[in-house]
């Protein structure tokens, strides 16, 4: 279960693991412990607030969640430093209040299976200075994930199939100084992703595939004083410079192999399309760049849509936006935008309007006018017209029709 401080800081640390599997036998393992409350479907067992003593047998063997919180016992190890977490596969989730009465100064949770950076439970954790979640399956790292921790100094994420870093990520890490996110899938490494990158001394990048253009320009510059620890990171891409290893490159050559295009919609031209209600709707979006550019789209509601995007309305990956069974209310310019995360650059726009409601409506109309005496039926029309923004207001349609229709 780890490395503890002595004897008896080991038997208290029983007491402290919210989420933890712990191996018994096969005898034990379909039970639940005395005084304890099992779910069987969710692999949860829940000792909290037992007053527990020591730790209950009878833990099923496929436990996800074991919840053991009692927060006055955790007073009584306020002189514990650190603490390990190691070698427990079915561990998915690490409560909030966990680690609450505790004053770490390093946390290792390793070869678990959690899939993100518990950021509650470590929010009571302000003076820890290192904190190891390697040999996890932790792919993306957050915007503010470790916010609360103003004192870490040393940050492990190896081997943990990391692939992105969100702008921010690493914000409110004043006094980081070594950073280890070697042997993952990052791609880039951004400056934006910190809270200030002056106070870094050691960082490993090695074994990512990592793309050398103008993301890691800020590591280039500090090549000569940051530390890599005899293992440099390598280019993977471009093919003119892959496998050289960042500490190689001159000076000259920063500005000429790290650099990147900007973002350029290739066709800018307004996309007008006529529509009616139910049909899908798709406005075309290209753009090339180095980075390669990232795609969303601005509706008339002014509301932000991307690939991530759920419901009617969505980006397909290669940046086209889909309308789904087509409204009314969707009438209106929308707006393709090319980005890298910090820079917006290219801009191009697409209108949808609604036609010929206008006739079928008044056919209707009249069919009920001729047909008035003969029918007890009465039919109503109600329609308000809605003005377009940009060109397709001028299009000779007079703007978007809404049109709602009440039988009585």
């Amino acid at each position: 279960m780890g490395m503890c401080l002595n004897q008896d800081v080991c038997w208290a640390l029983a007491l402290l693991f919210i989420l933890v599997m712990f191996a018994v036998s096969p005898a034990l393992s379909q039970g639940c412990p005395q005084r304890c409350e099992c779910a069987s479907k969710l692999k949860t067992v829940s000792c909290n607030n037992k007053r527990l003593t020591s730790l209950p047998e009878g833990i099923p063997s496929d436990t996800k969640i074991l919840d053991m919180s009692e927060d006055q016992n955790f007073r009584k190890l306020a002189s514990l430093r650190g603490l390990e977490i190691d070698h427990w596969p079915f561990l998915e989730y690490i409560s909030p209040h966990s680690l609450q009465g505790l004053n770490l100064s390093w946390l290792s949770i390793t070869h678990t299976n959690i899939t993100s950076v518990p950021t509650s439970a470590l929010r009571s954790l302000a003076h820890l200075t290192s904190l190891n979640l390697s040999y996890n399956p932790i792919s993306v790292l957050e915007s503010w994930a470790l916010r609360d921790l103003v004192r870490l100094k040393e940050l492990h994420l190896v081997s943990t199939n990391l692939m992105t870093v969100q702008p921010y990520a690493l914000g409110g890490l004043r006094q980081i100084r070594l950073l280890n996110f070697s042997n993952n899938n990052l791609v880039t490494l951004e400056e934006g992703a910190f809270q200030s990158v002056n106070t870094l001394e050691t960082v490993r990048l090695n074994g990512n595939p990592l793309a050398c253009d103008c993301r890691l320009l800020w590591i280039l510059q500090r090549r000569k004083t940051l530390n890599f620890d005899s293992a440099p990171p390598v280019c993977t891409t471009p093919v003119e410079v892959q496998g050289r290893a960042l500490s190689a490159f001159s000076d000259s050559a920063l500005f000429e192999h790290f650099t990147c295009q900007k973002p350029k919609i290739r066709n800018r031209k307004l996309q007008q399309i006529s529509a009616r209600e139910g049909q899908v709707v798709s406005f075309i979006c290209r753009a090339e760049g180095e980075p390669t550019p990232i795609i969303f789209w601005i509706s008339p509601q002014r509301r932000r849509i991307t690939t991530k995007s759920t419901g009617r309305l969505t980006v397909l990956p290669e940046g086209t936006l889909e309308i789904r069974y087509a409204q009314v209310t969707d009438s209106g310019t929308y707006i393709c935008i090319a980005s890298k995360q910090t820079i917006l650059i290219s801009t191009a726009m697409g209108c949808i309007m609604f036609l010929g409601v206008v006739l079928f409506c008044f056919i209707l109309l009249f069919v009920w006018s001729r047909g008035r005496g003969q029918h007890k039926n009465n039919f109503s029309v109600e329609y308000s017209f809605r003005k377009v923004d940009g060109p397709a207001a001028s299009g000779g349609q007079g703007g978007a029709r809404k049109f709602n229709m009440k039988m009585i």
